[in-house]
């Protein structure tokens, strides 16, 4: 493909629709948040703000949520890091949305770029159709917006992704820019482990072009990197790994063989023919696969190629769910590379005198099939605001009873909101912030008495949790009430919160306090008092 694709004064004009088009949903979505949240802006999931508590003790020079408690709550390296200068601010919630928003506009002119490299245009005014119609309909259907409001590290490793894909393009294109094709490689498995599907599919790329050098600079980077930051988990007693990836992770946090592997590949293979994109990711990989052994372009092989490796190992070890989240990268990635390998041979056939008879029954079935194999995502614009409101009814209330009116150590089993900026003990039953509790959570059949022991180890006499998270509940804990969403759920893992006393004499003391928050709460948001 020739360089002027990519070089024109119209380039501003081919970028700004896209950009105007994200900020439009993005103030859209904010305002619908603000509304639905009486004024308090609150993330779509409560993982954000375990980063968030993260980030703060980092500035105290202590890892882990719990003052004086090693733990290590995140599965990206550097996130929590990237946050800790701000945590200083009075509103520091808001860094991740700000900086979420600026990776999505970066990724956007990304998709720009690619978009250009794939489509030859001379029709200015077309141009500017064409690529403002597949611009939006990529922020639509790669989740840029709903990832923008999870709080998490998602949008910018989407970003490092599409650089990745984009230099590969490049130097397919004999472009050579080294430098920028390295930053992201190196970075991206920092920002999340997953990445790594990506970086390591680029440096078998640059060593099949024979690029030893820079595939030697980003490999040993990596390696140095990844060994450096599991040897400072390793020395604070957590081991080498997050318990946050050995938490959701069935291949790191399994066996780690090959019989987990393909066990992870099975439950993938599975999963794509019950969620329409993960039969997407497939069809992908099985059109790169083609294009791999059959194109005459080498070079052209040689990106289907390592695109179509990424995909397979991110079916090997990766996952799916999240609330869209743990399998974007790799889809954006197969969907731009798609467009980049199709894209013009696509748009000379519907300029054809055949194209053009039967293109508005192609652009009708294409629109169908991208509403349904992207509905997910395009349903997540949509939800935004809803998944926000059950984020407030129920992580945020839960928090305020436990900072404004327990003011006690208190166990939990999502340790976001109720962590952050809490001075008190929080002991997390799920073990991503414990690995004591991690363990017998993997167990098969623990039973709940670890629960009471935890507790009294840690002097927690109160917990929220979902008790369908569990094998029962320890005996000697009572019922103090449940929490019940006022709306339908959309991103918490259970509607009912039950808060427990772990003995009848905190129960006794309670009941006054459990009376006066239920009057606090939300219209429709419930609280049920009693056993």
């Amino acid at each position: 493909m020739n360089n002027d694709r990519i070089h024109y004064p119209g380039f501003f004009l081919d970028f700004l629709p896209g950009l105007l088009f994200l900020s439009i949903l993005f103030t859209i979505e904010f305002i619908a948040v603000l509304v639905m949240n009486s004024g308090h802006f609150i993330y779509t999931l409560d993982d954000p703000y375990i980063h968030l508590a993260l980030a703060e003790n980092i500035t105290r020079g202590h890892y882990g949520i719990n003052p004086n408690e090693f733990s290590a709550p995140s599965s990206s390296i550097v996130w929590p890091f990237i946050l800790a200068p701000f945590a200083f601010l009075k509103h520091f919630e808001l860094v991740p949305l700000l900086f979420n928003f600026i990776a999505s506009l970066g990724t956007v002119v990304f998709f720009t770029r690619i978009v250009r490299r794939s489509i030859r245009l001379d029709n200015k005014k077309s141009k500017i159709v064409v690529i403002t119609f597949l611009i939006a309909g990529l922020i639509v259907c790669t989740n840029v917006i709903g990832l923008i409001f999870t709080g998490m590290e998602q949008s910018l490793q989407v970003l490092f992704t599409i650089m990745i894909i984009d230099g590969l393009m490049a130097d397919s294109e004999n472009e050579i820019r080294r430098s920028s094709l390295a930053i992201p490689i190196i970075l991206g498995p920092l920002i999340r482990y997953e990445n790594l599907a990506v970086s390591l599919a680029a440096i078998g790329y640059l060593c099949f072009r024979k690029r030893f050098h820079i595939a030697a600079v980003c490999t040993l980077s990596i390696t140095l990197l990844v060994t450096s930051f599991s040897l400072y988990l390793t020395k604070m007693g957590i081991g080498p790994i997050p318990t946050s990836l050995l938490a959701k992770s069935s291949v790191v946090g399994g066996d780690k063989n090959i019989t987990a592997l393909l066990y992870n590949l099975s439950a993938n293979l599975v999963s794509s023919f019950t969620k329409s994109r993960g039969l997407l990711l497939i069809c992908a990989l099985a059109v790169l696969s083609i294009v791999q052994w059959t194109s005459a372009n080498i070079r052209g092989r040689l990106l289907a190629g390592a695109v179509s490796s990424a995909i397979l190992m991110h079916l090997l070890a990766g996952s799916y769910g999240g609330y869209n989240r743990y399998e974007i990268y790799i889809w954006t990635a197969a969907a731009v590379t798609m467009i980049y390998m199709f894209g013009e041979m696509v748009y000379r056939f519907l300029m054809s005198s055949l194209g053009k008879k039967v293109m508005p029954a192609l652009v009708v079935l294409f629109g169908v099939m991208t509403v349904v194999s992207c509905f997910p995502y395009i349903l997540g614009v949509f939800e935004v605001p809803f998944a926000s409101n059950n984020i407030y009814e129920q992580h945020f209330q839960m928090r305020r009873f436990a900072i404004d009116f327990y003011r006690e150590s208190i166990a939990v089993n999502d340790i976001g909101l109720v962590s952050y900026r809490n001075g008190n003990y929080v002991l997390d039953l799920a073990g991503l912030a414990s690995k004591k509790a991690l363990t017998y959570n993997k167990m098969k059949n623990p039973g709940s008495a670890w629960m009471d022991e935890l507790a009294q180890e840690k002097n927690v006499k109160f917990a929220m949790i979902y008790e369908t998270w569990f094998d029962g509940v320890p005996g000697n804990w009572i019922r103090a009430g449940e929490l019940h969403l006022g709306k339908k759920m959309v991103t918490p893992a259970d509607s009912v919160v039950s808060f427990f006393a772990c003995d009848s004499e905190m129960y006794n003391e309670t009941r006054g306090v459990l009376e006066e928050f239920g009057k606090t709460l939300p219209a429709g948001v419930k609280f049920v008092e009693g056993e």
